[in-house]
């Protein structure tokens, strides 16, 4: 009985997620032009991305990706992931790189948690910073473009336009991230 009451919540919480998610629109394909960061295509990382000088994003690293990351003399690396720390793969890797954990819930994204990421951006003493969630898309991607509205000067539209339709993929359950960005006060 306590199965089913659970299997009904968990529907229930899905198809109020996925309507909520449906309110928020994307932004139009096209609508502004962006240049996309460098894609990478070094072994042992996924979806690694040169933003800029100062900024590399990627999916979840393994322990050879740490050495990747020392070889292009990465700083700092920021984990978004909620419920994964780096922590053991990180010492276990030697590697050189800070390691800075901050707890990014997919589902809600908090105000402290992006301008925890802009103040690391801000302090030129981690670049270059790597940041990475689970697939390096919806998270880093909401970090990215943040970043780049900032820091690089782009609108709201381009950074949402690379975020949306870049090549990294964005899962559109995660509408929501879109209203973060659109709303966050840059």
């Amino acid at each position: 009985m306590f199965f089913c009451y659970k299997m009904k919540l968990r529907f229930y919480l899905i198809v109020i997620i996925s309507f909520i998610s449906s309110c928020t629109s994307l932004p139009k394909q096209g609508a502004e032009t962006y240049i996309p960061g460098e894609k990478l295509n070094i072994p042992n990382t996924l979806n690694l991305v040169k933003v800029d000088q100062n900024l590399y994003r990627c999916a979840q690293p393994e322990l050879l990706s740490f050495k990747v990351f020392d070889s292009l003399k990465i700083k700092t690396i920021v984990n978004l992931r909620y419920l994964k720390s780096d922590l053991v793969i990180h010492q276990n890797s030697q590697s050189k790189s800070k390691l800075i954990e901050i707890k990014v819930n997919s589902f809600r994204i908090e105000k402290w948690e992006a301008d925890t990421f802009l103040k690391i951006m801000a302090d030129p003493q981690n670049y270059p910073v790597l940041v990475h969630c689970k697939h390096g898309s919806d998270r880093t991607g909401v970090m990215t473009a943040l970043y780049r509205v900032k820091f690089m000067g782009w609108t709201k539209e381009q950074a949402l336009q690379e975020m949306v339709y870049g090549e990294l993929g964005f899962h559109k359950v995660f509408r929501h991230m879109v209203r973060f960005v659109r709303k966050y006060p840059i």
